[in-house]
């Protein structure tokens, strides 16, 4: 039966910390994606480029999610975020990667990674 793998990453925290002032938003806040067994990509779902150049920058919009203002969101390959986080948490930092594996009959995976990549 094949699978799928939902990752969720502990976030640094610490928003405002010089420490972390390099690191992506998604390293700062957290993150939760999916991967399917035969794609090496995971994938996951947060605003899209176009929202964060409207936004005036990562900063910036950071804010308004930190503010409770939706944003126009995507499905995205996060790969090298949770890449980052796991080498982070090698290095003593907190930002923790969990994998849940799910396993599914093959028609329902063909069919749940086809509506996801569409």
């Amino acid at each position: 039966m094949p699978s799928i793998q939902i990752l969720a990453l502990r976030g640094t925290g610490g928003f405002y910390n010089p420490k972390y002032q390099s690191l992506p938003g998604l390293i700062k806040a957290g993150h939760v994606g999916f991967k399917f067994e035969d794609d090496p990509s995971i994938y996951g779902f947060h605003p899209s480029n176009k929202a964060e150049e409207q936004a005036g920058g990562e900063d910036n919009l950071l804010e308004l999610l930190l503010g409770h203002e939706a944003q126009e969101g995507v499905l995205q390959d996060d790969t090298s975020i949770f890449r980052q986080a796991h080498n982070l948490h090698g290095a003593g930092e907190r930002t923790k990667v969990w994998v849940l594996e799910q396993s599914f009959s093959e028609d329902d995976y063909r069919e749940i990674k086809q509506k996801a990549l569409q």
